[in-house]
């Protein structure tokens, strides 16, 4: 398993206004109150190599609630985790485990009123004590529902072009077959650092 940080320690820690939690807060287009990125520091890639896909390869996240989030590592140097649509990861870590309204900018202390600054991200199958609570057949079953109910939303390429259906099944395929699928929760205060 590894941990990855709610926060940036450049110019001290803090929780970035325009990007990370605070994404839909970026400059440019206009943004989904829900979008958000995970950073993903690169001293994780060094020292937990291949522990997560190739950039732009799908993978499913499992929340604790049991939903179950479309996602990639993105952006330059993979350096972070977006899902997909951009506004399932924000909805989860923003609404539901930080209890922050929509429009309100993240910030540190709401890291530390909840005693999180990280979360685990632990591989299904992983062998290091934790229970799997999912079965195969069950995560196939949930992600083929997802492609027949919202595959068209979550799935935009440049602008309103789509991807075709062939397309997304083979993603999902993708998915299944490599097993792609990673629990995601809430880590316990300082995870993120005690992990090296």
């Amino acid at each position: 398993m590894i941990y990855l940080p709610l926060y940036s320690t450049r110019g001290g820690i803090h929780v970035p206004e325009r990007s990370g939690l605070n994404h839909w807060n970026a400059d440019g287009r206009p943004r989904n109150f829900n979008e958000v990125y995970i950073p993903i520091p690169s001293v994780i890639h060094r020292i937990f190599p291949n522990y997560l896909p190739n950039r732009d390869t799908y993978f499913a996240l499992i929340t604790p609630n049991n939903d179950l989030l479309i996602s990639k590592v993105c952006q330059d140097g993979s350096k972070s985790i977006m899902s997909h649509p951009n506004s399932d990861l924000g909805h989860w870590l923003l609404r539901q485990v930080l209890n922050i309204s929509p429009g309100i900018l993240a910030t540190y202390q709401d890291l530390v009123n909840r005693n999180i600054n990280s979360v685990c991200i632990h591989r299904l199958g992983e062998n290091d004590g934790i229970i799997d609570n999912h079965s195969s057949e069950e995560l196939v079953n949930r992600l083929n529902n997802i492609f027949r109910i919202k595959n068209h939303s979550i799935f935009h390429v440049g602008g309103n072009q789509q991807l075709s259906d062939s397309s997304i099944r083979s993603i999902f395929d993708n998915i299944i077959t490599n097993n792609l699928f990673y629990y995601i929760y809430p880590a316990p205060w300082n995870s993120y650092q005690n992990q090296f």
